[in-house]
């Protein structure tokens, strides 16, 4: 049973009160969802766009340029920005197949997002091994440097796209997969 009935049967008890049958909760969870995940993907799809145009800039600027700052400044948000949807992803991915998400074990669930095929092995390694830079730029003014950053980037670039192309599909597959739970909901 998709995680998304459980939750819609919890729901159901309150929506009885207010004259919603369990088919439009159920509906309307789905559609929720649905849009969630679309705009984790859509999120992505700009910040790579972002993180593309910013390290192009970046490596035309010199440190003394007008502009380094704010184009440093971009990048190392738009990597703070990367990691976020990175973990929006995860949580949104796991809670969908049942695995409560809290902050204290992100290595775990990484792991658990990996042996659940959420996410493909080279993003597994790729997010493992940067995890603790990840963690001293998000606590860390300055840390580590923006040319660091853009470095991780640019040797991390072809794993990046094909997180792309990972997340498009899967959403394609979950639009699929809905409409098929959909109209089952009207076999019934």
């Amino acid at each position: 049973m998709n995680s998304i009935y459980i939750f819609t049967l919890k729901v159901y008890n309150n929506a009885i009160w207010e004259n919603i049958s369990s088919w439009e909760v159920i509906i309307m969870m789905i559609r929720i969802n649905s849009m969630r995940f679309q705009n984790i993907v859509n999120s992505y799809i700009e910040i790579l766009n972002d993180l593309e145009e910013d390290c192009c800039l970046y490596d035309t600027l010199k440190e003394d340029d007008k502009f380094y700052k704010q184009v440093s400044n971009s990048f190392r948000n738009n990597m703070k920005e990367m990691y976020t949807i990175f973990e929006d992803y995860l949580a949104f991915s796991l809670s969908s197949v049942g695995v409560a998400v809290t902050d204290n074990k992100l290595r775990e669930y990484i792991l658990n997002a990996y042996k659940l095929k959420i996410i493909p092995e080279d993003f597994y390694e790729f997010y493992n091994k940067t995890l603790n830079i990840r963690n001293t730029f998000a606590h860390q003014y300055k840390k580590p440097t923006t040319k660091e950053l853009v470095k991780l980037y640019k040797n991390n670039k072809s794993i990046l796209e094909n997180f792309k192309l990972f997340m498009e599909k899967r959403l394609k597959d979950n639009i699929k997969n809905n409409r098929r739970d959909l109209l089952s909901l009207y076999d019934e």
